[in-house]
């Protein structure tokens, strides 16, 4: 065989392992930093259902209410990976299960995280500086082994295919192929640093275009398993938003429709579609921390005390707080901190005025407002639209931000406002 031949397969063959060994131990670290990541994911999921099972729970719990903890750790299990939801005192006894045959029973509240497939987080239940009990949820991690696995599986077979395509044209190509799995590396070091748009564009049918295309197959899987996530998660909250309407029977309607009103607004204003998605969210859970205020204010007849008043005040912090236990809510919770602030600096939690009050924050704050006037409450029948509308002009610089009031009343004035809440409205009847 001729010695430049026998050369060309040599440098064909060595370069053709470094690839196999490049690929091998990026298909590792993929695989780990999937693995990683999905974990990290669960235990945030898992630590915001058991911060808003505390919540939920407390009221319940200190008044040893069994029939109100049931629907409330019921809620917590609709969620498919759910393994166990319970609350026990601060006797250790516990007040309500998922499994109902431990009711009664004692259980250390003591979170074992090293039980294998099972990720858990015990939250304290607190009053008033107190604690009176902890909630406890178990999630099964079993969604992390699967993805991993096929992941793994998927990686290994076209690994395999890639490496039967090393054996040629390498040497001439070996100064592009370098500065090839530099691109690649970066692509890599990106995904690393948590940008899931990392995308590695290299053009060819070699080993090196295969390796690119399995780390975009791969970057998809992952993002789409975040997308899962997030929509999991998402879709808990909002469940958990709705028990609201066990203490408030206006609220689920009421946020619906001040969410589809806070996007025609936020349409009207030019918002782009990238913070819509975080602005309707934000009002559709506005009011999640009602869940922490007590049932006999909300469903007060009279003015309400101050101090009554001072402990509905609280609901915007503690929604904030239960929407910002999940990363990717941290703006939803910045929202919904804000929704009562006043463009006069006169609002709650904070006293923000003007373009200091998140943009979100200022539509939510328009919108809820005229729909709770056009809705009845314990303390008065739902006004008449013409009234509604002239308190919001009379709030328009001061309360309100006049931008804001002046597309509302567009939209009232052509007649969307009242399409949503028909909508709405027919959406609960069905």
């Amino acid at each position: 065989m001729p010695k430049w031949i026998s050369l060309r397969w040599k440098v064909g063959a060595i370069v053709s392992l470094l690839l196999v060994s490049v690929a091998a131990v990026i298909a590792v670290a993929l695989v780990r930093y999937e693995r990683f990541f999905l974990l990290e994911e669960g235990d945030k999921r898992v630590r915001s259902l058991t911060q808003t099972l505390a919540v939920s729970a407390r009221d319940a719990l200190l008044e040893g209410d069994e029939l109100r903890l049931g629907p409330i750790i019921q809620s917590i299990m609709q969620d498919p990976d759910a393994v166990h939801a319970f609350v026990v005192d601060h006797k250790g006894v516990v007040a309500y299960h998922s499994d109902t045959q431990l009711i009664g029973s004692h259980l250390s509240p003591a979170v074992e995280r090293e039980v294998e497939g099972l990720l858990a987080a015990a939250v304290p239940v607190v009053v008033e500086g107190t604690t009176v009990g902890t909630a406890v949820v178990g999630l099964s991690s079993a969604f992390v082994e699967r993805a991993t696995q096929a992941t793994a599986k998927g990686l290994l077979a076209r690994l395999g295919l890639g490496s039967l395509l090393g054996l040629g044209g390498i040497l001439l190509l070996t100064e592009l192929h370098v500065r090839r799995i530099a691109r690649l590396e970066q692509a890599v070091r990106s995904l690393g640093g948590g940008d899931l748009r990392a995308e590695a564009n290299l053009r060819g049918r070699d080993e090196l275009a295969q390796l690119a295309e399995d780390f975009n197959l791969m970057v998809d899987e992952l993002r789409r398993a975040r997308e899962e996530v997030e929509r999991g998660v998402t879709d808990t909250v909002s469940a958990l938003a709705s028990t609201i309407e066990v203490n408030d029977a206006y609220t689920y309607g009421h946020c619906e429709r001040v969410a589809r009103g806070t996007k025609a607004i936020a349409e009207g204003l030019g918002v782009d579609e990238k913070e819509m998605n975080d602005f309707e969210l934000a009002a559709l859970l506005h009011d999640i921390g009602k869940i922490g205020v007590a049932t006999n204010i909300l469903a007060k007849k009279g003015k309400l005390t101050k101090a009554e008043f001072l402990e509905m005040q609280e609901h915007a912090a503690l929604g904030s707080r239960i929407l910002g236990a999940v990363s990717f809510l941290e703006e939803v919770a910045y929202y919904v901190r804000h929704h009562h602030e006043d463009w006069d600096g006169g609002g709650y939690p904070e006293g923000l005025a003007g373009e200091d009050t998140p943009l979100a924050s200022r539509i939510i704050h328009v919108v809820d407002a005229y729909d709770a006037m056009m809705s009845s409450r314990p303390y008065r029948a739902a006004l008449s639209r013409d009234e509604a509308i002239r308190r919001i002009v009379a709030g328009r610089g001061g309360q309100f931000d006049p931008e804001i009031v002046d597309t509302l009343l567009e939209l009232v004035k052509e007649g969307t406002m009242e399409a949503i809440r028909r909508q709405v409205d027919q959406g609960l009847a069905a």
